[in-house]
This record gives structure tokens, sequence and C-alpha cells, in this order.
């Protein structure tokens, strides 16, 4: 299922809230990558924490890394 880009679901987001390793030790902004794509710059995967969201479980989602892998359409 789609995610929707708005600001509820990016109040919702924990890519940037502290919990998500490979977002803070890539020093990523924003977030809600599961909604849009992915980061242009290499990253080092270093833990993801999507399925812990309530963004991933409110939508349905299976996959994991949207920073590095891109959206759930994608």
């Amino acid at each position: 299922m789609r995610v929707t880009n708005n600001f509820t679901n990016m109040g919702k987001c924990i890519c940037y809230k502290g919990t998500c390793a490979t977002y803070h030790e890539n020093s990523l902004s924003g977030g809600l990558f599961c909604s849009t794509v992915a980061c242009q710059q290499p990253l080092q995967q270093k833990g993801c924490s999507c399925n812990n969201c309530v963004v991933w479980d409110e939508y349905c989602l299976i996959d994991l890394y949207f920073c590095t892998e891109g959206s759930e359409i994608e």
C-alpha cells in the first residue's frame, strides 16, 4: 500500500526521532522514506527501525531500508 506523504505521517515517522542507526550514522535529514525516493547519497546500512514505526504498521508495509532501497512502490 502506498504511504501518503503528509504532515500526519511525517509526525509518526521514526527515522529522525532517534531510533534509526542508519539514519543517524549517515547524517540523513527528512524522513518518511517509505513514501518518497531513496537517498541519492551512498549509505552504510547500520540497522533499520522501519518495522518499529507506526507508519510501517498502519500501512502494512513489508520492506525495510527505504532510505537506501526507495519507497514501498519503487
